[in-house]
């Protein structure tokens, strides 16, 4: 699911938190389109089905972390840094997902929260040899291959949005990520977002919101 082209450069960093930049080369190198027909696919899971999956869906804890749960069998511990971290997450892997553009836009927090547990919470009881029933092998093993990148984006939206000042500011940042992104893939405004291509998004998040003392302007 990574993007075929060659994106455009990025030309600063300066006065961007290291994970927005990360952020940010996630959702330029990933196929966007590819994770929302995924996404979109995992809503036709049986609602019970995801439920109980997304029991046992949670982020890994790095260093410094909350520990929520602990795994009695791998000893790795794990945290749920909320459903406004996993919505913000999908914002960034799957934008056209808020659209319905794939189906049913999927804009509730609870169930984008739900998408991003069920699907790692999957991986986690695969690990320990425990399986799912009513799902296919080709959404299974497509499930596998995402769950790493929502448990890594999860992380970084959840250590952002401790950095910043505001859940405004958080709102922004993840915006600048997925607009800088479009940019950089020059992919057309997606519906829904009112994502432009113009000069205007190429300015990071300005004081006015929380950010910066000074907005920091494109240089081509």
């Amino acid at each position: 699911m990574v993007s075929p082209l060659q994106p455009r450069s990025l030309a600063y960093q300066q006065g961007v938190h290291d994970e927005a930049l990360r952020l940010q080369e996630i959702a330029t190198y990933v196929n966007t389109v590819a994770f929302s027909k995924l996404f979109s696919l995992w809503m036709e899971v049986p609602q019970k089905t995801r439920k109980e999956m997304s029991y046992n869906g949670a982020v890994a804890s790095r260093d410094g972390d909350p520990v929520h749960y602990t795994c009695p069998f791998s000893k790795q511990c794990y945290f749920d840094p909320t459903n406004r971290i996993y919505s913000a997450a999908l914002a960034v892997l799957a934008p056209e997902l808020s659209t319905g553009q794939f189906g049913n836009p999927v804009t509730n927090i609870g169930s984008r929260g739900d998408i991003c547990e069920s699907i790692m919470g999957y991986v986690y009881l695969a690990e320990i040899g425990l399986t799912a029933t009513g799902l296919t092998s080709e959404v299974l093993c497509e499930v596998k291959c995402v769950s790493a990148l929502i448990d890594e984006c999860s992380w970084l939206c959840y250590q952002l949005a401790w950095r910043v000042s505001s859940s405004e500011s958080f709102q922004d940042w993840i915006r600048w990520v997925i607009e800088t992104a479009a940019w950089r893939k020059d992919v057309p405004a997606i519906k829904g977002f009112a994502i432009s291509l113009s000069y205007e998004v190429m300015l990071l998040p300005t004081a006015k919101h929380g950010f910066l003392d000074s907005a920091i302007e494109w240089v081509n």
